[in-house]
């Protein structure tokens, strides 16, 4: 039964640090961990074949999708500063400009008061006439050069 990645991918770390605790003494040579280690264990998994480094990706995609701060993950991926990360991750960040005008919109709703609507207070568009008590808006019309007049 195929294993899942992360399995595969403690599995592999776990041979490697027993390598390492076992006084092996030099350096891993690249070579020999993905040939004695790593093909084996993904055959073993019946998984197809990914690059070791595929995991460094994987692991950085993950903390992106988790909302991890990208200064923790360009820390944990080793990187000098986080623009490396922002450069070579960003396009897994969320798109945050529709976020932020959403919330933006949620701020000023939030700041005008309920009873009045966006539209009252504007200024009338035409001219206004009070005429026995009752006050009477006259539309301006289009005249001739695309001049406004009222009442025609």
């Amino acid at each position: 039964m195929p294993a899942t990645a992360t399995e595969l991918a403690l599995a592999a770390l776990d041979h490697v640090l027993s390598l390492v605790r076992e006084g092996v003494g030099a350096p891993l040579d690249p070579d020999n961990l993905r040939h004695r280690v790593w093909a084996p264990a993904l055959a073993k998994a019946e998984l197809r074949h990914v690059r070791i480094h595929s995991l460094r990706h994987t692991f950085a995609s993950m903390l992106i999708a988790q909302g991890e701060n990208p200064k923790y993950i360009s820390t944990q991926l080793g990187h000098a500063s986080v623009q490396i990360t922002l450069d070579r991750y960003g396009h897994l960040f969320p798109d945050e400009r529709r976020g932020a005008a959403g919330r933006f919109e949620a701020q000023l709703a939030a700041a005008r008061p309920s009873s009045i609507h966006p539209a009252e207070g504007a200024e009338p568009a035409g001219n206004t006439v009070e005429q026995d008590g009752v006050t009477i808006e006259e539309e301006r019309t289009p005249g001739p050069a695309g001049n406004t007049r009222a009442g025609s």
